[in-house]
């Protein structure tokens, strides 16, 4: 069962990384070939909640492994991300519900700030969560081939 776990957690921690970046890079694309913002915004928007259902998938996954025994630092770091994701929830949520409100509102619209900076908390959080992922995908690795981390014990 614990090699059931370790190949849950694996692909729950790489499709939240693989995703992530590929998120990152859509979106930097969709702005750049959209012929407006709006219209960026909208996709990047539906693209992004698409991969919030996967990440939601991973979460499952990585709890699912967690309940077969598998733990350890990698798990720690896919429960950062899954904690990480929670904070996210609402705020993208909120983002979502502001986007719509400002289609039409002037560009002095106050909301607009408030927009800017929940999404600048909202890029964070993703950074943050593919950092988790990707390093909870490196420490098995490094661990396998002896490699010491900074901060790390080592059974004699």
């Amino acid at each position: 069962m614990q090699t059931l776990g370790h190949a849950l957690r694996e692909l729950a921690l790489a499709l939240w990384f693989g995703g992530g970046l590929a998120m990152l890079v859509a979106t930097r694309a969709i702005f750049a070939a959209a012929p407006d913002r709006p219209l960026a915004g909208r996709i990047s928007g539906a693209v992004l909640l698409r991969y919030q259902l996967l990440r939601g998938l991973s979460a499952v996954a990585l709890g699912g492994s967690a309940l077969l025994g598998v733990r350890g630092p990698a798990t720690v770091l896919g429960l950062v991300g899954i904690l990480l994701q929670l904070v996210s929830s609402p705020i993208d949520t909120r983002l979502r519900r502001l986007r719509a409100a400002l289609t039409d509102a002037p560009p002095d619209d106050p909301r607009r700030r408030t927009f800017g900076a929940l999404h600048g908390v909202s890029v964070l959080l993703l950074l943050a969560q593919i950092a988790a992922a990707g390093a909870g995908l490196a420490l098995p690795v490094a661990a396998a081939r002896g490699v010491s981390l900074p901060g790390t014990v080592h059974a004699q």
